[in-house]
């Protein structure tokens, strides 16, 4: 039988409200309840100095910073400074269009914004710049493998930034910190989201502009430094193969999965951060549809889905964070950098779990993706038309569960992080992969074989960089 995932009607009740917000499940705070993000440098810590991801970055000329940072540090009512004290004032949903003016508020009223955004921007660098890319992600309607693709370039850049940062820096101020974290997510994230590259820059100098202590000089050498990262990374992206990834289709063929809409046929293509090819964690070959085996699975699905409760509804429902959604690895992300941040972690240490956490997650991807593609197992609804799917039928194959592979992954990541809470993210785990399940698009083989595929992408990113 399944594995149970245990919930009091309390919690099912309240799963069900929390459903429909941006970061599902997950708790948010005012910007005032907000802690600081931790400031320890790389230097007092015992173990190894932590390596390059994406290659030393050149070393950068230092740059004189916009007028706009001195004038919104001021609090000025110039232009800029209104500009700046528009984006975040702050907003938990960032939704707040670039073009906002602020009109002839009093130089008073430009000062409480800006107040209010240093609060914001002061549980983390790396905190904040990742819930900017989760509302992106839902904003721009970015699928969990592009999705995937975009938070690793993230997370890369972020921790190439902050490490560069204590190299050539040696004891960074905040504002340093600060801003070479701040242009590196701007650089990648333009890159993904080029329509929002206004916005991106802007909070960036709002950001830089509200650190403590902040410098002329900082902003300079921060954005320097940030910028050569973040292109580093951005040129590692447009040659990893993801434009050609909706190449090429697969035919009608008798006995396999088939579609008119297939989505990604060649993210197997795409090159991986960590693992040496995309088959290298493929798994073993399914059992054949018609089998015993397979109509045994068929008929767990089909039952089911006749019997489906309201909690697995909500689970499935929980869970379903494709399209629109801020995503599965979205929510682990999101996850990881809550428990970072209650364990006081510095910048640099929540960067690199972040980095580690998402190459893990993305490889997971392509390996599941190149499974998929490999085998072409048919969706439980195409071998039985009485099965449905409440929340629809994602077009692409069965076989292994996407879903799956990013949670094994994380699992893995997280719980060589954070060991007393290792139970449960494993729990998690088998909740996210047994959700697809009892939304009717999954057997179970499909998601045993993505969790151990995305355990062992997990375990391959910790053994090629350890975490701080």
């Amino acid at each position: 039988p399944m594995k149970p995932v245990k919930r009091c009607a309390a919690a099912t009740a309240l799963l069900l409200a929390m459903v429909a917000c941006t970061d599902r499940g997950l708790p948010r705070e005012s910007p005032s309840s907000m802690p600081a993000a931790g400031t320890a440098s790389a230097e007092t810590d015992p173990r190894p100095a932590p390596a390059w991801m994406c290659g030393a970055p050149p070393a950068a000329r230092e740059t004189a910073p916009a007028l706009a940072v001195a004038n919104a540090r001021a609090g000025t009512a110039g232009a800029d400074a209104r500009g700046l004290a528009a984006i975040l004032v702050p907003h938990d949903d960032l939704r707040v269009p670039p073009e906002t003016p602020l009109g002839a508020r009093a130089a008073a009223d430009d000062r409480q914004s800006l107040e209010r955004t240093a609060r914001w921007w002061s549980a983390g660098a790396v905190f904040r710049w990742h819930e900017v890319a989760r509302e992106l992600t839902a904003r721009h309607h970015l699928n969990s493998s592009h999705s995937s693709r975009m938070f690793a370039a993230l997370a890369v850049a972020q921790h190439d930034a902050a490490l560069a940062a204590h190299r050539r820096l040696e004891d960074p101020s905040p504002a340093a910190l600060n801003a070479v974290i701040a242009h590196a997510s701007t650089v990648v994230l333009g890159e993904i989201f080029p329509s929002e590259r206004r916005f991106l820059e802007q909070n960036a100098l709002a950001h830089v502009a509200s650190s403590a202590g902040f410098a002329e000089s900082d902003a300079g050498r921060g954005r320097a430094i940030g910028t050569s990262v973040g292109e580093r990374v951005v040129a590692r992206l447009r040659n990893d193969g993801a434009a050609g990834a909706r190449e090429p289709r697969v035919p009608q063929q008798p006995g396999k999965w088939y579609s008119k809409k297939q989505t990604l046929p060649g993210w197997s293509r795409v090159r991986p951060w960590v693992m040496q090819s995309a088959d290298q964690f493929r798994a073993p070959p399914p059992p054949s549809p018609g089998s015993a085996e397979f109509m045994l699975a068929l008929e767990e699905v089909r039952r089911y889905s006749a019997g489906r409760s309201a909690e697995h509804l909500a689970i499935a429902a929980y869970w379903n964070l494709g399209v629109g959604g801020i995503s599965v690895p979205g929510m682990w992300g999101a996850r990881a950098l809550q428990d970072a941040r209650a364990a006081g972690w510095p910048e640099l240490r929540t960067a690199r779990l972040m980095a580690v956490l998402h190459m893990a997650m993305f490889d997971a991807c392509i390996a599941s993706w190149e499974t998929k593609y490999h085998y072409l197992v048919p969706r439980p609804s195409m071998m039985a038309a009485d099965i449905d799917e409440p929340l629809g039928l994602p077009p692409h194959p069965s076989y292994t569960s996407g879903h799956s592979a990013f949670s094994g992954a994380a699992e893995a990541v997280l719980s060589a992080a954070f060991p007393a809470l290792a139970a449960e993210f494993s729990a998690l785990a088998e909740e996210a992969s047994a959700s697809r399940f009892f939304g009717g698009i999954h057997y179970r083989f499909d998601g045993d074989q993505g969790l151990i595929q995305g355990r062992k992408a997990g375990a391959l990113a910790l053994e090629r960089h350890p975490l701080l």
